[in-house]
């Protein structure tokens, strides 16, 4: 019975925790800001390392790991912050959300392939570049004003 009695509480208290979130992000939003667990976690004097704990399912879980509620409801805002950082690194290409993405969240950019084929060769040789050089040289007596 006591058990039951702590799991709803358990429950009430994240649920409640879910709601703050609610609200703070509304506020964030409003005034042009990007929402994070670091901010919400000084909020509500809650550790950030708690909330790791609890998304990783180390912490809070019941015996449910990763299925908790809490695990649940922490996973959700950190999908909630990565969006936000998205939806700035693609309609401001913001370059501090396109680093946030790479340093929080392991986004990677795949690098540009560039395939050359039919490679082109030169249409001159180099003796005939030489030579037009060479020609230009004797024929520009024409000095640089400066």
């Amino acid at each position: 019975m006591i058990y039951i009695i702590m799991v709803l509480y358990l429950l009430v208290c994240v649920s409640i925790l879910d709601n703050i979130w609610d609200i703070y992000t509304d506020m964030c939003y409003s005034f042009g800001k990007r929402p994070t667990l670091l901010n919400f976690s000084l909020l509500v004097g809650i550790s950030n390392d708690t909330f790791t704990t609890w998304a990783t399912g180390e912490y809070r879980s019941n015996g449910q790991g990763t299925q908790s509620e809490h695990s649940r409801t922490v996973r959700k805002w950190q999908r909630e912050c990565e969006s936000s950082l998205a939806d700035g690194a693609t309609e401001k290409n913001s370059i501090g959300c396109i680093f946030a993405l790479k340093a929080n969240y392991g986004w990677v950019e795949t690098p540009q392939r560039i395939e050359v084929s039919n490679a082109q060769q030169p249409q001159l040789s180099d003796q005939e570049i030489a030579e037009i050089a060479q020609d230009k040289s004797k024929d520009s007596d024409i000095e640089p004003d400066f």
